[in-house]
């Protein structure tokens, strides 16, 4: 399983959201998490268009996420 984390710009902040590019939903949408929405579905368009975790912040925030994702499914 392929894991794309990237960070969306939700109100001028950025959060990170967990895509699951191999996980196509039968509408071509791909699966997407985040801490704001849940599971949910995505576009790839939509994923392509948030940016990849580029400063020290984004991608601790990116690793916190998929950590807190993780822990979830575990649950």
């Amino acid at each position: 399983m392929r894991i794309d984390i990237r960070i969306e710009q939700i109100g001028g902040r950025g959060r990170p959201v967990i895509f699951f590019p191999d996980e196509v939903e039968h509408n071509r949408q791909i699966l997407a998490f985040s801490e704001a929405d849940g599971t949910t579905t995505a576009s790839r368009s939509y994923m392509r268009g948030c940016k990849e975790p580029e400063s020290p912040t984004e991608m601790s925030e990116a690793w916190a996420a998929l950590e807190r994702y993780s822990r979830r499914m575990r649950e």
